[in-house]
């Protein structure tokens, strides 16, 4: 699971390439990454920190392996 860069105004820049986000965790399948963003989505609300919320939302499922991590490929 990967989260985008934060910007200067409190918010994240979903539109930065994957290459510039910032790398959370692993999982061993989308599904496991899924209810993790589930889990820490619920974690965030609880403890009404908006930056966190949004983070979570904005976090993806990708592979290790996808080139845009390295900034190879599109996103």
């Amino acid at each position: 699971m990967i989260t985008p860069p934060p910007q200067g105004n409190g918010h994240y820049d979903t539109s930065a390439p994957l290459s510039n986000w910032k790398i959370e965790g692993g999982a061993a399948t989308r599904e496991e990454c899924e209810q993790t963003r589930t889990l820490l989505s619920g974690r965030a609300t609880k403890q009404g920190r908006a930056s966190d919320i949004e983070a979570v939302q904005d976090a993806r499922c990708v592979p290790q392996d996808d080139p845009a991590l390295q900034g190879k490929g599109a996103q």
